[in-house]
């Protein structure tokens, strides 16, 4: 049965619409008969609660989605309560302007009215958590971290690790991710600068995590939908760099788990289902979560090529399990 979806996004304009992850996933959905909308989150809105956005109908795409292929309704002011299934596909970084219009949304959804759209992924998850680091009751599988804005503290864990990787909580496509050595005083006096800077002279925490030097083996791409495992790949750096940027020449290659990693990812299905997280791109260095992706995962269109499979049709046909209200 064909359903009512609401894709909130980035400005249309601005997407690389041929290796786009949302555009591959709105193409599929177009061919299993659900009816598809997009809008700019920007355009959200609360009129004493009735809650509207500015959206598009996706009418047509080309196989290779080019961008003056792709067929738009006009625009038109569409009522939130009239979608089956809404997902929240914005790109951080995690500003005001992020928060403030999940915060429209979260007053959306908890109203008392019933037959609510059901929402991809869940507001309170993409509120209240990080992608750089989660806590799983019972199990240790991130690297060594420390999450602060504290100088003294920052410097005490940088010195016990030596190497440390620099990771700004609220952004995205490794922005202002660096690696950060701690053994000389020259080195230390440096990473004070940096990290006044990246803290905002030591008011926003940050992530430092252990350095994992086997990065140089590559990373592993694991893709999640509704609490299943879609689909893997190995991200390796043809720069022989610690950060992976397709963009650069760096690449994705086929990946076959190992027994360790395939446990590793039947703990990471069942906290996304215990959480209601249904589209997650979750990255493993040495059986060791590196990034949490629930915000925009991506990669589908590179990891398609690469594995020959159509993964979108996968993750597509997962909204037919879905209950709604």
């Amino acid at each position: 049965m064909g359903r009512n979806i609401l894709w909130i996004i980035n400005n249309y304009e601005t997407l690389e619409h041929s290796c786009d992850s949302t555009l591959r996933m709105i193409q599929e959905s177009i061919l299993h008969g659900h009816d598809n909308h997009i809008s700019d989150y920007l355009t959200l809105s609360n009129h004493n609660g009735r809650f509207e956005a500015i959206a598009q109908k996706v009418l047509e795409i080309s196989n290779n989605r080019r961008k003056d292929e792709i067929i738009l309704s006009k625009y038109c002011n569409v009522i939130l309560d009239h979608y089956d299934i809404i997902i929240y596909r914005v790109d951080p970084p995690v500003d005001y302007s992020y928060i403030n219009h999940l915060q429209i949304i979260y007053s959306f959804l908890n109203q008392t009215r019933k037959n609510l759209p059901f929402f991809i992924n869940p507001i309170d998850q993409l509120l209240l958590y990080s992608e750089k680091y989660r806590h799983f009751d019972k199990f240790n599988i991130f690297p060594n971290t420390t999450i602060s804005s504290n100088w003294s503290t920052l410097l005490t864990f940088g010195t016990s690790e030596k190497i440390t990787v620099l990771k700004p909580i609220n952004n995205a496509q490794n922005r202002g991710v660096m690696k950060l050595y701690w053994d000389k005083k020259k080195d230390i006096k440096e990473n004070y600068l940096l990290l006044s800077q990246a803290t905002n002279n030591f008011r926003i925490p940050i992530v430092l995590q252990e350095y994992l030097d086997v990065i140089n083996e590559g990373e592993i791409r694991l893709w999640f939908a509704n609490g299943k495992l879609k689909a893997t790949a190995k991200k390796i750096s043809k720069r022989h760099h610690f950060l992976f940027d397709i963009d650069n020449g760096d690449t994705l290659i086929p990946y076959k788990l190992t027994e360790s990693e395939s446990a590793l990812a039947i703990l990471i299905s069942d906290y996304l289902i215990s959480k209601k997280i249904f589209f997650a791109a979750v990255d493993l260095i040495a059986n060791k979560v590196t990034d949490f992706n629930i915000t925009s995962p991506g990669l589908i269109v590179e990891m398609e090529k690469v594995l020959g499979r159509n993964i979108c049709e996968e993750l597509i046909r997962e909204f037919s399990n879905i209950t709604l209200n």
